[in-house]
């Protein structure tokens, strides 16, 4: 079917001859909670003495507000003329000259966001997120305006942009099959033959250059994606034979991903006009989800008269189908609009962030040619040249099996220890995510500073990770920190600062975070027992804004057959 030519989705009705094979897959326990939602306690002074003040509210009342704090001066005159892409630079510039916790108003007329740099103050805040987190705020506008001048309430279902209630039922509805490690891990089957396309892409183009590296990459990361969502892989945009409607939707994506980045650092023009950025947005958005719903009208009818085990297999791998079964056994707790737009969520963000992390894992390990040796060395010695397994792309330990015994020491042996050293340094060092935005449903202090609910948070990453009072030599790159000995003695405002990067923590962490390291894990097992990666840079890149923060300018990388 063509994306000019969609039917709307109809209900996804279950066969009777296809329940008993599917049982297992379309049957899951709701599990939404109810409450209701704490009321944030009045600050003012001005309450009845029958009831006094507590300790909190004492120290709120007289405590400083932002007003304070250093400011930033004309940050978008300066985002303009040094340009979008040169944001990260700048904001490392602007923690280093104004500490931990600073103002910065970006819009004229908007709201003063607060960039905190200092991992204790980010542990505060998202300890006070909440069981219904609001929106994050300004950072994500753009897509609620996109919705709303649909006239669509609210965020259109999407859980980037809902809160309270509705964030709580799509959320739930939706982690199941994505968030848990141990599901993400399940897809690896769908992935490994996309990597093993990638490995033959580049036995063919061996010397790519940068610009067809990162677009080999973007084409890989959306391959796995459609594989993980539909449960069958095509290798069409990653070996050249891709349908027309793959190639249309990798352009909708790539366009989206680019110009969301821009609305979120920019002027902001599109508030006000229809400029012609935003007439592109809207275009590229409507082309993804008339494909979106293809997708989802496809999954539909194949749940509708899947009636072969070949089929019902295959459906098993989809997460799209399993979100679909359990929305049918679940009185349709989504509607089809609020799946087709979090699949676009899930596919679209992860073109651009799971490529972005592989080009600086790239560069990282030509870099460093000592530590690709070794990473190659434990990958051969623990795989012997075979594809990821559902063990090594999970990541964690494999020593707490619960089915024991020899089982358990078998996977144990498994374990790929310097492959995760390997990422979590690339996190640290190269986070391609700048940082993460929040906002607070109460008032808090934060460093001594009272910040009032509703206010726009950046928890600003990049100054903590390289900062060489929590991590020795925090410039280079050394995977060994985070093994053994070394990784035990790092403090603990260290590990505070390496669990928020690249993905979040807390209820608004990315939710395909572990689908993202599960990717990232299968193509590097593939490619690094397949060709030793050099480049002739000598100095690592700088970093430059993107959709997300990528290398720059990109290294000339070569892929040498082993």
């Amino acid at each position: 079917m063509s994306a000019s030519h969609v039917r709307f989705p109809r209900v996804a009705v279950i066969p009777r001859n296809a329940a008993p094979m599917m049982s297992s897959m379309l049957t899951r326990r709701r599990s939404l909670r109810t409450g209701a939602v704490k009321q944030p306690r009045s600050s003012s002074r001005g309450v009845s003495s029958r009831v006094p003040l507590d300790a909190s509210e004492r120290i709120i009342s007289t405590t400083p507000g932002i007003d304070v704090l250093p400011e930033v001066p004309l940050p978008l005159i300066q985002v303009m003329s040094r340009g979008v892409e040169n944001f990260p630079a700048m904001m490392m510039e602007w923690s280093s000259k104004y500490g931990d916790i600073f103002t910065m108003q970006l819009r004229p007329g908007g709201p003063k966001t607060v960039i905190v740099a200092d991992p204790d103050g980010w542990d505060k805040i998202l300890r006070a997120e909440g069981d219904t987190p609001v929106t994050v705020g300004p950072a994500l506008d753009y897509m609620k305006k996109y919705y709303q001048d649909r006239g669509e309430e609210g965020g259109g279902g999407n859980l980037a942009l809902e809160e309270g209630d509705q964030w709580r039922r799509i959320r739930s509805a939706l982690q199941d099959g994505m968030l848990r490690p141990s599901r993400a891990a399940g897809f690896t089957s769908s992935v490994v033959p996309v990597a093993q396309a990638l490995s033959a892409r580049l036995e063919v183009e061996p010397n790519p250059t940068p610009e067809r590296l990162n677009d080999l990459l973007q084409r890989t990361t959306l391959t796995m994606i459609m594989a993980i969502m539909l449960g069958e892989c095509d290798n069409g945009l990653v070996d050249g034979t891709a349908s027309k409607e793959a190639e249309q939707y990798l352009d909708a994506a790539r366009t989206i991903g680019e110009l969301g980045s821009g609305f979120m650092n920019g002027p902001g023009l599109w508030r006000y006009v229809e400029t012609p950025a935003w007439s592109q947005y809207v275009e590229a958005q409507s082309v993804a989800e008339a494909i979106q719903t293809n997708w989802v009208q496809q999954v539909m009818d194949e749940l509708d008269s899947c009636d072969d085990e070949a089929t019902v297999e295959r459906l098993s791998q989809s997460y799209l189908a399993r979100l679909l079964a359990s929305r049918a056994n679940n009185d349709d707790i989504l509607s089809i609009k609020e799946v087709v737009s979090n699949v676009g969520g899930f596919v679209q963000g992860g073109v651009d962030t799971t490529s972005g992390l592989l080009s600086w894992l790239l560069v990282n390990l030509a870099m460093n040619p000592e530590a690709q040796d070794r990473l190659r060395a434990e990958l051969v010695d623990k795989l012997g040249g075979a594809d990821a397994t559902k063990r090594a792309a999970l990541g964690r330990s494999y020593n707490n099996m619960s089915s024991g015994g020899n089982d358990e020491e078998e996977d144990s042996s498994l374990a790929l220890p310097y492959l995760e050293a390997v990422l979590r340094e690339t996190y640290r060092l190269t986070t391609p995510v700048l940082g993460v935005p929040r906002r607070l449903p109460e008032d808090i202090t934060i460093n001594g500073i009272y910040v009032e609910k509703q206010t726009p948070l950046l928890l600003m990453t990049g100054k903590a990770l390289k900062d060489d009072e929590l991590f020795d030599d925090a410039k280079d790159f050394k995977p060994e920190r985070w093994l053994g000995d070394a990784s035990s003695k790092l403090c603990g405002k260290a590990r505070k600062a390496i669990s928020l990067a690249p993905f979040g923590r807390g209820k608004r962490m990315c939710i395909g975070s572990n689908i993202a390291q599960v990717e990232a894990r299968v193509i590097l097992v593939r490619l690094l027992q397949d060709y030793k990666i050099v480049t002739d840079a000598t100095e690592p890149p700088s970093m430059r804004q993107r959709t997300v923060v990528v290398p720059h300018p990109m290294p000339t990388l070569k892929f040498e057959k082993i």
